[in-house]
């Protein structure tokens, strides 16, 4: 399936678009279905040296209040319930009577996911300028992050010499992980020394000279036969999942809606 492509033209011309819905094979032979995310991009006369990253942003929600088992103390007696859940005991811990007396805050949330590796333009590999199909992640399709969508954000940073060696050096560390002949590039280099003091492992301070980014939307819609992604209420009523606070649900979790999302 395609989807809408959408294109900028300062400081240079890119793209930010996901060409298809994929499955493939896991080693376990079951499907892996995702969305793989590319960018298109020239370097214009902005520069040299780039580096894309990607964040993506997908609201959850769970269902703490069917946690049970546990005492929250609070006022001196049993809550029963996480007292973020804005339900309280207003009985006691003998004779519990729960009533809601302020909203949810740990119900809705919003989380991120970035690219796990550097995307780098690398001059001694194309000389054209011009940078076609980069991949940057795939986005796995799960219940959780196609509960609503996602927001999918590109940046393309335009970095200085010192803070391009530094994430080339990240990249290929990465990417030599696991092998017997790892290159000496991948070493990590260093711009700070340390002059006194009990030493500790500082890498340095590394900045870009600029960022142009552009962001979509992939919805609940475009992932073929969405139907069949099962519910939070079939997750909570099934397999009990979804039972905790959404702050606790996955990394980079926020309950304050990020300025950007719209319902």
């Amino acid at each position: 399936m395609n989807l809408s492509r959408i294109r900028c033209y300062l400081p240079e011309e890119w793209t930010v678009f996901t060409n298809s819905y994929i499955s493939v094979p896991n080693k376990d032979g079951a499907l892996d279905n995702g969305f793989d995310i590319f960018v298109n991009a020239s370097r214009g006369d902005g520069g040299r040296r780039f580096m894309w990253k990607m964040t993506g942003t997908f609201q959850s929600e769970t269902r703490p209040e069917c946690f049970a088992g546990q005492c929250f103390i609070l006022d001196g007696k049993c809550n029963f319930l996480p007292p973020c859940t804005g339900i309280r005991n207003v009985g006691s811990t003998s004779f519990p009577e729960l009533i809601r007396v302020k909203p949810c805050d740990c119900c809705k949330c919003w989380y991120k996911i970035f690219n796990t590796k550097p995307v780098l333009s690398d001059d001694q590999l194309n000389s054209s300028g011009n940078y076609n199909e980069l991949y940057l992640h795939r986005i796995p399709v799960s219940p959780w992050i196609f509960m609503h969508k996602i927001h999918v954000q590109v940046s393309q940073i335009s970095l200085t010499s010192n803070s391009f060696r530094f994430w080339k050096a990240i990249r290929n560390q990465r990417n030599a992980i696991g092998s017997i002949f790892q290159p000496i590039t991948g070493k990590i280099p260093v711009n700070f020394i340390q002059v006194n003091g009990l030493e500790s492992p500082v890498l340095g301070l590394f900045y870009a000279t600029s960022i142009s980014s552009k962001s979509m939307y992939i919805t609940r819609d475009n992932v073929p036969h969405p139907e069949l992604l099962p519910t939070l209420d079939y997750l909570v009523n099934t397999y009990k999942i979804g039972c905790i606070s959404c702050l606790d649900a996955f990394p980079n979790a926020t309950n304050v809606k990020p300025a950007f999302w719209s319902d």
